[in-house]
């Protein structure tokens, strides 16, 4: 009896032995296909890539990177956007370490994207994709192009056709908000709020104390064109709500060629003087600005007539 059981446990050992033997047996191989593979890529660097950065990179954008396409149509339009996915254990694996801002290789997502008319490819995008709205009359087709100025890309698409661009403005988002399209009078007719960007950088203004003048265009007779009246009749509302102190020059340390004679130019200030000269309201604006001209600064001609200078660089200006 004794033997016999002696038998059984040395089955039961042996059996178990077995099964953890064919365990390690596969884990084995599987060890070993990896290597496998490592030495495949590590021959292929070595004899291919080494010494060429730029055929390594392509051979981490083959292996580990792949694109993919998206389209949709809106009326007789067809949009395109080319997603890309990346495999990041794939990238570090290859570079042989782990990336610590996820970066090198271009962001995941949409990277590349373009609207179709049935003639042809009417513009592309290279930001982070494009959106489209039915505004009624239009198809709105915007993007965020990024920064902190020019931030909003806004197209109108025609819906009959001619199929083509009838707009198109790049211009600061507020919220990434770029233009508004409505009603803002008691017309028939819509209008568009661009808040321009012609000023941007002016005599060496900062990117985010830049002015950001607001003009109107109205849509009639199927072409946009300046709302002097409106233009002017929402600079003079602005008016009336600005603090005095938001239209004061005051002295700055950047350099005596920034700004005005050592002295920082209030935005609030080029945002109603500009828009009233382009409503053709230049008198207005002229005695505007001689009300708030300071004593202590000179040529105030001259500061004028270099701003006129910068209104009508605005492609909207008439």
């Amino acid at each position: 009896m004794k033997r016999l059981t002696i038998t059984l446990l040395t089955l039961l050992v042996l059996g178990g032995c077995s099964s953890d033997n064919e365990d390690l047996k596969k884990k084995n191989l599987d060890l070993e296909r990896e290597n496998e593979n490592l030495k495949k890529k590590i021959l292929y660097l070595e004899s291919e890539n080494e010494l060429d950065p730029d055929k390594f990179h392509k051979f981490i954008v083959d292996s580990c990177i792949t694109k993919r396409e998206e389209i949709t149509t809106f009326g007789a339009y067809t949009l395109t956007q080319i997603i890309t996915d990346q495999d990041w254990d794939c990238i570090d694996d290859l570079r042989g370490y782990v990336s610590a801002t996820g970066t090198g290789f271009g962001l995941n997502g949409i990277s590349h994207a373009f609207v179709e008319s049935p003639e042809k490819v009417l513009f592309h995008s290279r930001y982070r994709g494009l959106k489209v709205k039915d505004i009624e009359e239009f198809y709105h087709v915007s993007e965020w192009t990024g920064g902190a100025w020019w931030a909003i890309r806004d197209v109108f698409l025609s819906k009959k056709a001619p199929y083509e661009i009838v707009f198109e403005e790049y211009s600061f988002a507020d919220d990434d908000v770029g233009v508004v399209w409505k009603h803002f009078d008691n017309d028939r007719h819509k209008e568009i709020e661009i808040e321009d960007t012609n000023f941007l950088h002016w005599r060496g203004t900062s990117t985010g104390g830049s002015a950001h003048p607001v003009i109107y265009l109205e849509y009639s007779s199927n072409s946009f064109k300046l709302d002097k009246d409106l233009t002017y009749s929402k600079v003079y509302e602005k008016i009336k709500k600005t603090e005095p102190d938001d239209l004061k020059f005051y002295p700055h340390d950047s350099g005596y060629e920034f700004g005005w004679q050592g002295h920082y130019i209030r935005p609030t200030l080029i945002e109603i003087i500009a828009p009233l000269i382009m409503a053709g309201r230049e008198e207005e604006a002229k005695k505007f600005l001689e009300d708030m001209w300071p004593d202590n600064l000179t040529d105030m001609e001259l500061f004028f007539s270099l701003l006129k200078e910068q209104v009508k660089r605005s492609p909207h200006w008439e």
